[in-house]
C-alpha cells in the first residue's frame, strides 16, 4: 500500500490473544501502519500514532490455532460509529 493510500484508523485500544505473535505484528504493521513499542516473548504493544499502545497482542502459552474462534479480548475506538471508523 502506498503512503498516499495508507489507512491509519484512529483506534483507542484493542487486545488480542494469539498463537502467532510475529505474524500478527507484521500483518497489523502492513494493514494499519503499527509499530512495536514494547515486545517480549509473550506480548507486544503496538501503535499507529503517538500513543504508547493501541493494539496489544498476548501470546498465551499453550494457546493453539483454531480457525473457528476469534480471540479478541477487547476493542474500543475514538469514533462515534463503526461506519465512521471504516470510512
Amino acid at each position: 500500500m502506498s503512503a498516499k493510500n495508507e489507512l491509519r484508523p484512529s483506534l483507542h485500544h484493542v487486545t488480542m490473544k494469539t498463537s502467532r505473535l510475529d505474524e500478527m505484528i507484521k500483518w497489523y504493521a502492513l494493514v494499519v501502519g503499527t509499530q512495536v513499542q514494547f515486545r517480549n516473548e509473550t506480548a507486544a504493544w503496538t501503535t499507529n500514532d503517538d500513543a504508547n499502545h493501541r493494539i496489544a497482542f498476548l501470546a498465551v502459552p499453550g494457546l493453539s490455532d483454531d480457525a473457528d474462534k476469534v480471540r479478541q479480548t477487547g476493542c474500543t475506538t475514538a469514533h462515534s460509529s463503526t461506519i465512521t471508523l471504516l470510512n
